[in-house]
């Protein structure tokens, strides 16, 4: 990871596409999902925002999806894929 001027460190690419972004003051680290979560994720927020569908089936379809994604069930998986590619 590549240490800018002010200290502050550069994300850096996690393995599943994402990228991992350190927060010094917390010192904590911040992993977000690669594009394709990231635009599922978003379009469940979108819904829950704009009511299409309630906010706790949003967090059950989300959790669902995470569960899924990272089973190591190939028909889960694959079902899994499926949701996220809008299959």
């Amino acid at each position: 990871m590549a240490t800018k001027k002010n200290g502050a460190q550069s994300p850096k690419a996690s393995t599943n596409g994402g990228v991992t972004i350190r927060i010094p003051v917390l010192d904590a680290h911040l992993t977000l999902p690669g594009p394709p979560k990231l635009a599922y994720y978003a379009g469940l927020g979108a819904m829950a925002a704009f009511e299409f569908i309630d906010w706790p089936v949003a967090l059950v379809i989300a959790a669902g999806h995470e569960v899924a994604t990272r089973t190591r069930n190939p028909e889960i998986q694959q079902a899994a894929e499926g949701t996220e590619s809008g299959a």
